[in-house]
């Protein structure tokens, strides 16, 4: 061919071509990110080597339309490890905005790179250690990612970022259908968050329900934020006994008038034991824009 030189050449014949790196560089290059819009699996791109490349910023946008949810399976998750994660990184923002970022090991033994000399990648590692990094995070979890991680809805966002020195072996993830057992392992806010969905589902093809999908979501994201991880059940209500936690365990996912008035009542009661951060008597006025968007469903679904 035209144009293509020989790089190397095997005694058995197999040669390495310059068309073939050509065509394997265009590979790596769109590996680097993409849309995600069918169960699969995703990783971030290699180039010759086990380890991640130095200075990738690369985005998955994964959109799986309207369900009610889906699971990220870690297979493999070896990132360079920071307190908090400022020099490589994986970015985790769900549908609803909510961003997590996560770094270095799920499981033990640490992917160095092969392909460098190891005194000098262990100097740059001293010299990184004694400054700090230029990228601040929140919601950091330095100890690897969840071997399993439930989304709520179809949608969410995976960035990967690397800086320029400390190749690790980074991630391999596999987007499946949500098991039973993810669902029963869910927290308490994940599960309101998932039947809430699908409610939301099944009203989206109906012209008022965008707005009533707004609504919701507002509601959940402030209860989201309102918990601080404590109940403040005592401080919202002095003297009074705890609810127990959160007394409705039955959602009838048959029947989406029913399960509209469920999930509300589980938004009730979680607000009263969990919202605590925010201006205010924060639970009350959850529970009160909660009761109109139940009363908004009902009287659009003609329940």
């Amino acid at each position: 061919m035209s144009g293509t030189r020989v790089l190397f050449s095997s005694e058995n014949g197999l040669e390495l071509t310059t068309d073939k790196v050509d065509a394997a560089y265009v590979a790596y290059l769109t590996s680097c990110g993409g849309i995600v819009n069918e169960f699969q699996s995703i990783s971030n791109p290699l180039w010759f080597s086990s380890f991640y490349d130095n200075n990738l910023d690369c985005t998955w946008r994964i959109e799986l339309g309207d369900i009610s949810g889906f699971t990220i399976v870690n297979n493999l998750f070896d990132m360079e490890y920071e307190s908090g994660c400022g020099w490589d990184y994986l970015k985790l923002i769900d549908g609803n905005g909510y961003e997590q970022n996560f770094c270095g090991e799920t499981r033990e033994g640490v992917f160095l790179d092969s392909y460098s000399n190891y005194e000098e990648e262990q100097q740059l590692e001293d010299e990184k250690s004694e400054r700090n990094p230029t990228t601040q995070l929140v919601n950091v979890s330095n100890d690897g990612f969840p071997d399993r991680m439930f989304i709520a809805g179809g949608s969410a966002t995976i960035r990967f970022v690397t800086d320029s020195s400390l190749r690790h072996g980074g991630f391999h993830f596999n987007i499946e259908k949500p098991s039973r057992s993810d669902i029963e392992k869910l927290s308490r806010f994940e599960i309101i968050e998932y039947f809430a969905k699908q409610v939301i589902d099944s009203v989206a093809d109906e012209g008022w329900g965008n707005r009533f999908s707004g609504r919701m979501q507002k509601i959940l994201s402030r209860l989201r934020d309102a918990d601080t991880g404590v109940s403040c059940h005592e401080q919202n209500f002095p003297g009074e006994s705890a609810d127990e936690e959160d007394q409705i365990t039955v959602f009838d996912a048959d029947n989406m008038c029913k399960l509209n008035g469920q999930v509300n009542a589980a938004i009730n009661s979680y607000a009263r034991n969990n919202a605590c951060d925010g201006r205010g008597k924060v639970y009350r006025q959850i529970i009160r824009s909660a009761r109109k968007v139940k009363s908004f469903f009902n009287v659009k679904n003609d329940c």
